[in-house]
């Protein structure tokens, strides 16, 4: 059995791979599904995505718990990942495009013992640190997949490349999966997960927070970068499938390095509140600048500043959540965090998709654009949220601790 110190460079590749195959079609989806389904529709279908995960990434996390194992559950979200990008392409009606996308969420809901898997490799001290590097590995594959998916729609002159390129490396990842290092047993503890510890764990206000701040920021993300910023770039710059993976690349690109930097930089801005509210404020600025971009290389901007933001929320929040929570219930814990920001990927592209409802093929610019102010809203809301309940504990380097909104520690 390889030790640990290794195990984390055997793993960090299936990781690339595993989020390749999710996002090597995700700058042409949205468009892709406009052509046979309403902007609301396209709203709902984007949403599955996050509806599945919402539902279930609580459950696979206790069940990960109960079974004792990572591993399985790493080698079936690959194969399911795969399922749904080969039915994406084969099966272009609303229907169909419905069931293989919300598909495509089940498979996701592996990331909760994905990442406790990765976790599991380092101390609990360096529970941060962890989710850092893993997300920098999620964000590179998530960075070529976009680029690699919107160029060979373009070479190809057919969309439905970019889905059997992410097939093909679902495939890949599924095989990596088989030489992983499951996590030790001693680790899970002789203490089986009961519905009482599962709510004990829901409790924790650490997680609490953390999740519900994730929710916002992936609220935005999916209402405007994986939802209707390309259809704004679409009508009004004219971009190509290739561009709109640059794009998508743009904001992946910044978030490979600030989600592991992610520390440093609420270190320099003085802790991890003040870190989280520009995220937001960043968001908040793009949605109200975005619809009415029609400069290319400003679009691409926009694009890269978000993801620089994203990077920042992410590496901060997913070791946040996990903190405070023992080995044994961290992937019941993170199945928790990632369910509650499910619930923004859903409520995102379906709000806004409802603000901009049209007929199948047409597009109502000036729905999208109110869509988008509101969540310009809800992320300044969150900007007030975060400085109202995370407070750094003394002037020294970007530590935080826990509050209520009366100053006393909870």
């Amino acid at each position: 059995m390889l030790p640990k110190r290794k195990r984390a460079a055997v793993f960090l590749p299936l990781v690339s791979l595993y989020w390749f195959s999710f996002y090597a079609y995700s700058p042409v989806l949205t468009e892709y599904v406009r052509g046979f389904s309403t902007s609301q529709m396209a709203g709902t279908i984007i949403a599955s995505y996050g509806l599945m995960q919402m539902l279930l990434r609580v459950p696979v996390g206790i069940l990960s718990d109960r079974l004792r194992t990572r591993k399985v559950f790493v080698t079936v979200g690959t194969v399911l990942g795969g399922i749904a990008a080969v039915g994406l392409a084969l099966f272009p009606t609303s229907g169909m495009a419905l069931l293989f996308r919300g598909l495509s969420g089940v498979a996701v809901t592996t990331w909760v013992p994905f990442s406790i898997l990765f976790s599991s490799y380092f101390t609990k001290e360096q529970a941060s640190r962890a989710m850092g590097i893993i997300n920098a590995f999620n964000f590179g594959g998530q960075m070529a997949a976009t680029l690699l998916g919107g160029y060979l729609a373009d070479a190809m002159g057919n969309v439905q490349w970019a889905f059997f390129l992410a097939a093909g490396a679902a495939a890949l990842a599924a095989v990596l999966s088989l030489f992983t290092v499951d996590q030790e047993k001693s680790d899970f503890g002789t203490h089986r997960m009961s519905f009482s510890d599962v709510l004990q764990v829901g409790k924790n206000k650490k997680l609490l927070l953390a999740s519900i701040l994730s929710m916002l920021a992936q609220f935005a993300a999916f209402a405007m970068i994986y939802g209707f910023t390309p259809t704004f770039a679409k009508e009004n710059v004219g971009v190509t499938s290739a561009q709109l993976g640059v794009m998508t690349t743009l904001v992946t690109l910044p978030a490979i390095f600030s989600s592991a930097l992610a520390s440093k930089f609420a270190k320099l801005v003085g802790g991890l509140n003040r870190a989280i509210a520009i995220t937001f404020l960043i968001s908040a600025i793009y949605a109200v600048c975005v619809p009415f971009i029609t400069d290319l290389y400003a679009v691409y901007a926009a694009q890269f500043l978000f993801g620089f933001a994203r990077g920042i929320s992410t590496g901060i929040l997913m070791g946040y959540a996990i903190e405070d929570i023992s080995p044994e219930k961290r992937a019941t814990a993170m199945g928790f965090y990632q369910a509650i920001y499910g619930v923004g990927m859903t409520l995102g592209p379906q709000m806004v998709g409802l603000f901009g409802k049209s007929a199948v093929g047409e597009t109502n610019l000036a729905g999208l654009t109110t869509g988008f102010f509101v969540v310009a809203a809800i992320q300044l809301a969150g900007a007030v949220l975060t400085i109202l309940l995370i407070k750094r504990p003394s002037a020294s380097a970007g530590g935080a601790v826990l509050e209520k909104v009366d100053g006393t520690p909870v």
